[in-house]
């Protein structure tokens, strides 16, 4: 995963829930009270040219939307999927909430 052209600290690879149904794809941290800041949850459609209907990352106070459109391109045996996402981001404690807006990059690989 890539936020900005960059992949947050632990974002190297996290491990994804992956519920595969009626054509469609719902992914989200398999371990979401130890999962990274930014962790993405992702819906898509899989049909012959799959495309993504919700990015979401996760922000230790806030939270990121994707906003559409989406791209999605499959590559093997992953989904790479990219747009922008905005939302707001911060602390309140540390000089307050902010609105951010920031490209992303995020490859998924569920397994069969």
């Amino acid at each position: 995963m890539k936020l900005d052209g960059a992949v947050p600290p632990g974002a190297e690879r996290i491990a994804m829930d992956c519920r595969v149904a009626a054509g469609s794809v719902v992914a989200s941290p398999a371990d979401p009270l130890n999962a990274p800041e930014y962790a993405p949850m992702v819906s898509l459609r899989t049909g012959g040219a799959p495309t993504t209907e919700t990015v979401m990352f996760s922000v230790r106070v806030g939270v990121l939307l994707g906003d559409k459109p989406f791209t999605t391109a499959v590559d093997g045996g992953s989904y790479v999927i990219s747009g922008t996402a905005s939302g707001l981001a911060g602390s309140v404690d540390q000089g307050g909430i902010t609105q951010v807006k920031k490209s992303f990059e995020v490859r998924l690989t569920c397994p069969a």
